[in-house]
């Protein structure tokens, strides 16, 4: 039997990213003694024990989450870095391990693949192209551990920018695994001390400059005003809106046009628009001033009334 002349494998193949399983081509009619000549004949690649690859075929992205799938068999998925690359930063999440979730109780043994027991098998599906695989959000907190907190706060935040993960569903997900999961824990102690509350590091220093100006009681983080606006921060009690400008998103004349049109519909809903840049950040009095300037308040007052 030859590879090339045998459509059902060439077909199952080219499904695959170009791998197949030893179990697959004994069900296509492959005998054992066939598929150890063709691995002589090198018409297969060995991968993992029971993993072979068509030579010739390239390594298009996810082959190896493909092979590492199907050395661990039916029920497996692939997690971790695999997942993150469709980060369209996929450097944030440089440092993520591939890693492949095992259903109980199987295990894999002096295996090259890096596995782990998959302690939600029903939750958190994808398909990685043909890979079967977890969601991002799951992805993420499968690996979280390998990053530093500063480091989890980043990739979390990309992941929200590129739509691939929501609070909620990182959130729920590491409820689910519990923390007695490492990376579920993780991003619990991240939850619980309110840094999903806020989109960005910017975001974060100006949420720390208000409460040590006493203002964290007053202010409401991420409000939807409308279906396509949401704003950084809500300051209710002085019906004021305060927007947190990177350098990096409101630095040239399109970002400031973007800005104007969006500050003239929060306006038209009654509320005032204080932009806040990093400069404003490196200094409580220099804040407090701002604030003071552009909403005619006395944030001593306010912070009072907090109290």
């Amino acid at each position: 039997m030859k590879l090339t002349h045998d459509p059902p494998t060439t077909t199952l193949l080219v499904r695959q990213l170009g791998v197949i399983s030893r179990r697959q081509l004994l069900a296509l009619g492959w005998t054992a003694p066939v598929i150890d000549g063709a691995v002589r004949h090198q018409r297969l690649e060995v991968l993992h024990r029971g993993v072979y690859r068509m030579p010739g075929c390239g390594r298009p992205p996810h082959q190896d989450a493909m092979a590492a799938v199907l050395r661990a068999g039916r029920g497996a998925r692939a997690t971790g870095a695999p997942v993150l690359q469709q980060l369209r930063n996929p450097a944030v999440a440089r440092g993520a391990p591939a890693l492949t979730l095992l259903p109980a109780p199987r295990r894999l043994p002096s295996n090259p693949v890096r596995w782990r027991r998959d302690l939600g098998p029903d939750d958190d599906h994808q398909l990685l192209g043909p890979v079967p695989a977890t969601t991002p959000a799951r992805a993420f907190v499968e690996v979280a551990t390998v990053w530093t907190a500063r480091r989890r706060l980043t990739i979390i935040d990309h992941l929200r920018w590129d739509g691939l993960a929501t609070t909620g569903s990182i959130g729920d997900c590491a409820e689910r695994l519990g923390p007695g999961h490492g990376g579920a824990r993780a991003v619990l102690e991240l939850i619980a001390a309110g840094h999903l509350e806020q989109e960005s590091h910017g975001e974060r220093d100006l949420a720390a400059s208000l409460a040590r100006l006493g203002l964290a009681p007053l202010v409401r983080w991420q409000v939807q005003l409308a279906v396509d606006l949401r704003v950084d921060c809500l300051l209710g009690v002085v019906s004021a809106v305060l927007e947190y400008d990177g350098r990096d998103h409101h630095s040239d004349a399109r970002d400031r046009a973007a800005d104007g049109r969006r500050d003239r519909r929060i306006d038209d809903l009654g509320l005032r628009v204080v932009r806040i840049t990093k400069d404003d950040l490196q200094d409580d009095g220099a804040l407090r001033a701002k604030l003071e300037r552009e909403l005619g308040i006395n944030v001593a007052q306010l912070a009072r009334l907090a109290a």
